[in-house]
């Protein structure tokens, strides 16, 4: 397993006709392989970047906001935010002020309704 954030580099990479291999070493000296299947009617540059992205990305999380960008407003409720966000990685609860925590967002909210973000 390659944790994120270690320095590594490409070994080879080679496209076949239905997936990309590359091997990685890391300065470690451990070796990794990596498939990515590609769907031969979708076999774009795009579509590759967007697989390595996914093997690579640190938690589903991340990736949530990959495709569309999710908007949110003021007065929006707790279960409005959490039904576009997604199940945040810390809820706190402080009477009538709740603080939902994303991965590098705060957003909170007033007797139930969006009133900061930072």
């Amino acid at each position: 397993m390659i944790q994120r954030g270690a320095k590594a580099v490409i070994r080879k990479a080679e496209a076949k006709e239905k997936e990309v291999y590359i091997e990685l070493d890391k300065l470690s000296g451990a070796r990794h392989a990596v498939r990515l299947k590609v769907n031969r009617d979708n076999y774009t540059i795009a579509e590759v970047d967007r697989l390595f992205n996914v093997a690579f990305a640190a938690s589903e999380a991340e990736l949530a906001g990959s495709d569309e960008t999710v908007l949110l407003n003021m007065n929006m409720t707790i279960e409005e935010v959490i039904a576009r966000k997604g199940k945040p990685g810390t809820r706190v609860e402080l009477g009538s002020k709740t603080i939902l925590a994303y991965d590098g967002l705060k957003l909170i909210f007033e007797n139930g309704k969006l009133v900061d973000a930072q």
